[in-house]
């Protein structure tokens, strides 16, 4: 609304209230794009801090797998040298076992020498106790176990 210099009021032209109109839309506009930019402005604040905390998150889980993979490399290491150890050990056994298998052969065969040797002087024995002609007693040769016994009996 105009004024009068004498103070009266005039009715707005119709150019004045569109004035006044755009004006109003103008201010209208204006606060709802600085509403529509704080609102921006605060989301990308908000998503800045998120981004932030992720890659905080993201380091500190990397920190960790660099440790596990540092660990799993030692681990990984101990296990190989342990199997080694342990090859070297089981061939080691294999090698023992073997000479107690040439050892237990040999003794075999010294023990079947030894019993056939038995047997020899057994017979040799008989032979010379059958030569010698004894008046009271008779003797007798038994083979117990390994040992050779002559035993004394009577004549029958």
């Amino acid at each position: 609304m105009a004024e009068e210099p004498d103070g009266g009021r005039l009715l707005d032209s119709p150019a004045e209230r569109a004035k006044k109109e755009e004006a109003k839309q103008q201010t209208a506009e204006k606060l709802q794009r600085d509403k529509y930019r704080t609102r921006q402005l605060t989301f990308n604040g908000i998503l800045t801090v998120a981004t932030i905390c992720t890659a905080i998150i993201v380091l500190y889980q990397n920190h960790f797998l660099s440790k596990s993979v540092v660990e799993l490399t030692k681990q990984s290491k101990a296990m190989t040298d342990t199997l080694a150890e342990t090859q070297k050990q089981t061939q080691a056994m294999i090698e023992s076992a073997e000479a107690s298998r040439d050892g237990i052969e040999v003794a075999e065969a010294t023990l079947e020498l030894n019993r056939e040797s038995s047997k020899a002087a057994l017979k040799q024995a008989q032979v010379s106790l059958d030569a010698r002609s004894l008046s009271e007693y008779q003797l007798d040769i038994v083979q117990v176990g390994r040992e050779i016994r002559v035993v004394r009996s009577a004549k029958s």
